[in-house]
């Protein structure tokens, strides 16, 4: 047993699982700014030039499909929370910003097409709030 200060005891098996998590914790922030782009880079995130999209993208759209339309819907530059209120050239595919910008990285939760608002998502929330049915009913 392990004895702190306040006197509580933890047992090694509590404290191999503790251990456990921090390393673990730990290596997936090691992962290099390299690897990240490198995985960005091959994913459906990064391309700009989508046969869907000819000179902007709409409002509607540019929420899931641009990072300054989903940091927009977040509330970024003023704008209303759950708006975007102009339509955005097709060269701004979802950078990093998208999801780790001040309006987004703490974000718990996710609104589904029926306005159900799903909580507790962790860092989940922000693929939830692209990555669903369009005509979801949950």
């Amino acid at each position: 047993m392990i004895r702190f200060q306040n006197h509580q005891r933890l047992s090694l098996p509590v404290v191999l699982i503790l251990l456990c998590l921090v390393l673990v914790g730990c290596a997936v922030v090691e992962a290099s700014v390299e690897e990240h782009e490198a995985a960005w880079e091959t994913s459906a995130h990064a391309t700009d030039n989508s046969q869907y999209f000819e000179d902007e993208i709409s409002e509607r759209c540019a929420k899931c499909h641009t990072t300054p339309g989903y940091i927009e819907f977040h509330g970024a530059n003023g704008g209303t929370i759950g708006e975007v209120t102009q339509p955005v050239p097709t060269d701004q595919s979802v950078q990093c910003d998208a999801c780790h910008s001040e309006f987004t990285r703490d974000k718990t939760e996710a609104v589904m097409p029926s306005g159900q608002e799903l909580t507790n998502l962790g860092k989940n929330a922000n693929c939830f709030e692209c990555h669903q049915g369009r005509a979801s009913i949950v």
